[in-house]
């Protein structure tokens, strides 16, 4: 699942990646979908690193 949510993250252009967290915010998702990145990240997950980067935010341990 957390690769399938990164990569999916990861095709989206600037422009939708916007839209997506705002509609993930809306919906009541986005912190379950950045609690699953953040924690394969921190267990050193390079392809959910870059999605959460790829969203905007920092990585921070």
């Amino acid at each position: 699942m957390v690769s399938e949510t990164a990569q999916k993250i990861l095709a989206l252009s600037a422009d939708e990646v916007t839209k997506f967290v705002k509609e993930q915010a809306k919906s009541r998702k986005l912190s379950s979908i950045m609690k699953v990145l953040n924690d394969a990240a921190l267990k050193g997950d390079k392809l959910a690193q870059r999605a959460i980067e790829h969203m905007g935010f920092v990585l921070q341990p």
